[in-house]
């Protein structure tokens, strides 16, 4: 395949999941069309088949697609000589900025509410999630390692950090279709976050 086919395919990938993504979050899974997503993204349908081969695949791919905006948003490496309570400001405020996108909580809710209906889908989605770790894992890791956080479970630190976050500026929007907190409330729940983390986790002497 030549440089230029190559693009033109890559260009056709992505305006087919871009398209499906549009699909999905107005008619969900189950109403999703084949034909209307190789309308959207103005190929043939044949086009949509031959880079994936059935809804499910394209499916899949939006939700790996997700995972990876997820997991890319808070990748950013441990710096041994920076406070610790700045370094997880950062990252919290990287979290919330990914989580302000009504477009990514749109199309967040569509891959949890088939989850909620496929306990296959859900069960291929962890499986493959098990198998990459995040960037905010790597970074408790690094962290924990460098004896910079008081606990030795990176993933339970790293589930409740971001749980934290969550409770305030995610799951009310999933759940209650609350408002996407204003930059002051994004602000607020950083820090909050970050405090009642360190109130548990961190050194008396490094904050």
């Amino acid at each position: 395949m030549t440089v230029t086919k190559k693009r033109l395919s890559e260009r056709k990938h992505q305006a087919i999941l871009d398209a499906a993504a549009e699909e999905f979050m107005e008619f969900g899974f189950q109403g999703a069309n084949m034909d209307r997503v190789a309308s959207r993204a103005e190929v043939s349908k044949r086009t949509v088949y031959n880079h994936f081969a059935s809804k499910e695949s394209l499916f899949e791919s939006i939700t790996r697609q997700i995972w990876h905006q997820a997991q890319t948003a808070t990748d950013v490496p441990f710096q041994a000589d920076v406070a610790i309570a700045d370094q997880l400001l950062n990252i919290a405020e990287r979290e919330l900025a990914l989580l302000e996108s009504p477009h990514y909580l749109r199309l967040t809710a569509v891959v949890l509410a088939e989850f909620a209906r496929s306990q296959e889908l859900a069960t291929q989605a962890r499986d493959w999630v098990k198998q990459e770790e995040s960037g905010a894992r790597r970074w408790m890791d690094q962290a924990v390692a460098a004896g910079r956080l008081n606990t030795d479970d990176a993933e339970t630190a790293t589930t409740q950090f971001f749980s934290l976050i969550k409770g305030r500026a995610f799951w009310p929007q999933m759940i209650e279709h609350a408002p996407i907190p204003t930059a002051a409330e994004q602000a607020r729940i950083a820090q909050s976050s970050v405090a009642l983390f360190l109130d548990h986790y961190g050194l008396k002497d490094d904050r």
